[in-house]
């Protein structure tokens, strides 16, 4: 009993020095502009500019110009639209809101060219006459594609048009050598060759639509309209990470400074260990970072951010990197002398980790040399976390490498920033 009540006094007393700090932090009236008011701005903005909000789906435009109006040239066309579902076809897919941005002068291949070049439309196509004819015929056919975009990189459209050309092509020599094989065993009252190779495309095109072997495409977690997957998923955790390293680190120029002032000395002369003192001040700049947190979460539920599924989750990837934080301030704290290099280094860290590790944008879109770079910062490792839950639908087990880095990397900073620090 006496055991318990001495551990008891002992953790009262951190905790009040703890309780100090924070009331002393919370007194200060720019906090809340750090703390609330910059985080939300910058949610807000970074979410936008990574795509949130977007719930109109970009449309490619094109001018077919069918020269053939046979049933296989509207197959073709039929096998576009399915493949690329936001492929307009002009002028037939045009609508009463002039979606295909038709004038009233008729449409040819001079006025498509040219709306090519002013960026109107990505492509034109062709279908020359007798397409149906000749390829039932076994004849090579060329069907015309006109772009503006970059031969060495085949664009999406380029890719669709070869998938769907390649299907009707496909079902043709099926057809043909199916026509062909039956017509060699010399079966009495057969049909032609060429009305035995229609017979048989049709077939070989209809099997197409259900083929044997195919992708089974399925998306992990869910997309609600507008609500940016890739836009506030990755600005609120990315921003909150990073206002915590701000208010965390800061913790590195507040110690320096009570030393300078000797608040230090003088709380190390009252009946208080002194791991009890340099306890309750980094477990203040700790819980400092969980609001830090808990702001930026709860800015992220306001504008729909769905992670409430994750939330065990999320909360080990928001204590080991504010644990980690915490003992990088009392690093830095170690290494500095004064309260101005503490400042400026702090400063320096948290600009260059942030971007780096990934919280202004995705580590999708940046050269592989970078990705590398970014998983030697604790940054990297927690964006890491937090898109494998909110991006990729992830569970624990996808988080337990990212943890287990970031509590690492905090015993060894600790183990060497404790053999370091001076209370004097």
């Amino acid at each position: 009993m006496a055991v318990k009540i001495y551990r008891r006094h002992i953790v009262n007393k951190l905790l009040t020095i703890a309780q100090n700090d924070l009331r002393v932090a919370f007194k200060e009236k720019s906090i809340w502009i750090n703390l609330v008011f910059l985080p939300t701005v910058l949610i807000i903005i970074v979410g936008l500019a990574n795509g949130a909000g977007g719930s109109n789906i970009p449309r490619t435009t094109v001018d077919v110009y069918d020269h053939d109006q046979s049933s296989l040239s509207t197959q073709l066309l039929d096998s576009l639209r399915e493949l690329n579902p936001n492929l307009i076809l002009c002028p037939m897919d045009n609508d009463p809101d002039n979606r295909c941005k038709l004038t009233d002068k008729s449409l040819d291949i001079d006025t498509s060219q040219k709306r090519v070049e002013e960026n109107i439309i990505s492509a034109i196509i062709e279908i020359p006459h007798g397409f149906e004819e000749m390829l039932f015929r076994g004849e090579p056919t060329k069907l015309i594609y006109r772009s503006d975009e970059d031969i060495t990189q085949q664009s999406v459209l380029f890719q669709t048009v070869q998938a769907a050309t390649s299907r009707i092509s496909g079902a043709s020599v099926a057809g043909r050598v199916s026509a062909y094989a039956l017509s060699q065993a010399d079966i009495p009252n057969i049909n032609t060759n060429e009305t035995l190779a229609s017979i048989f495309y049709q077939t070989a095109n209809t099997l197409w639509q259900n083929p044997p072997a195919r992708v089974n495409y399925r998306l992990a977690g869910s997309i609600e309209a507008g609500g940016g997957v890739s836009g506030f998923n990755q600005s609120v955790p990315g921003m909150g990470s990073m206002y915590v390293m701000f208010t965390v680190l800061a913790g590195a120029t507040a110690l320096i400074l009570e030393r300078k002032q000797w608040t230090l000395q003088r709380l190390v002369m009252m009946p208080i260990k002194r791991w009890q003192i340099l306890g309750g001040k980094l477990t203040a700049r700790f819980i400092l970072g969980m609001i830090q947190y808990a702001v930026a979460f709860g800015v992220g539920t306001v504008l729909g951010v769905r992670f409430w599924n994750n939330i065990i989750g999320i909360l080990a990837l928001m204590i080991a990197f504010s644990l980690c934080m915490t003992v990088l301030a009392f690093l830095v704290a170690t290494v500095v002398k004064t309260d101005a290099q503490a400042a400026s280094i702090t400063l320096l860290l948290a600009l260059m980790i942030a971007p780096l590790g990934g919280a202004w944008w995705p580590l999708e879109i940046v050269p592989d040399f970078m990705k590398v770079a970014a998983f030697a910062t604790p940054m990297g490792w927690a964006m890491h976390g937090y898109n494998q839950l909110m991006i990729y639908g992830g569970d624990l087990t996808d988080i337990v490498l990212p943890v287990l880095v970031l509590l690492v990397a905090s015993a060894v900073m600790f183990g060497i920033a404790v053999i370091r620090f001076k209370y004097e």
